[in-house]
């Protein structure tokens, strides 16, 4: 479906906060000192804020972190959902009824290094 981007299973969404948490505790690290960016709460409170998330064990860290992106993100799209249903099914059917064209596993590789080598 054009337009429309690969879903993203919670595993991947998860593994790829867990990165972006501990990429977030590295740069909390070192812009610590200055935790005075917020015009919402004073400096004390942020700055207290700051120290215990950083004093988290890297576990609680990184869930914290997580749900701080997740938190940025807008409401989920139903039709977007919808949308990908669809897909998935119509997908289905053409695999179920023969008209797919199918691509063994070194085919799709080949592919995905020539698109990668080309960006």
């Amino acid at each position: 479906m054009l337009g429309v981007k690969t879903p993203v299973t919670f595993l991947e969404r998860l593994a790829r906060a867990r990165v972006q948490a501990l990429a977030g505790c590295a740069i909390l690290r070192a812009v610590a000192p200055a935790c005075k960016w917020s015009t919402h709460m004073s400096g004390t409170a942020l700055e207290k804020v700051c120290f215990e998330a950083l004093n988290l064990p890297e576990a609680e860290r990184a869930e914290l972190a997580y749900n701080l992106v997740v938190s940025l993100d807008g409401p989920p799209d139903s039709d977007v959902e919808k949308a990908w249903d669809a897909e998935i099914m119509r997908r289905l059917s053409e695999i179920d009824s023969g008209t797919a064209k199918l691509v063994d596993r070194e085919e799709f590789r080949r592919r995905m290094r020539a698109r990668m080598n080309r960006s």
